[in-house]
């Protein structure tokens, strides 16, 4: 369960009030939980932990080069991290939140 939205209920018409204690219960019933930090999970390499760039290309407009950045696509440029070697490093930026949220939940929950 991620922590941002402990204690946050929705006051909107249509919406049901869930987060917080009741949502951690209702979790805990049926497997084991623990409370994430979401912070920077989206802006971290999940190979080798450093910051990510926004990914980016060059188009000729009009007789110009303009730069322009891939909205949600994020590039790692550490030369030493397995998926620059390897030559995938421009992933999505809700994949690399996913997988180090997992990663902190696991290490979470094993030590």
């Amino acid at each position: 369960i991620g922590d941002a939205e402990i204690g946050v209920g929705s006051r909107i018409k249509g919406f049901s009030r869930r987060g917080g204690k009741r949502l951690r219960k209702e979790h805990r019933r049926y497997t084991v939980a623990s409370i994430n930090p979401e912070y920077r999970t989206s802006k971290t390499c999940s190979y080798c932990f450093c910051t990510l760039q926004r990914a980016g290309y060059r188009r000729l407009k009009e007789g110009t080069i303009q730069e322009s950045s891939i909205n949600g696509a994020l590039d790692c440029w550490n030369l030493n991290c397995p998926s620059f070697i390897h030559g995938c490093n421009i992933t999505n930026r809700d994949q690399h939140a996913a997988f180090n949220i997992g990663i902190v939940g696991a290490s979470i929950i094993l030590s």
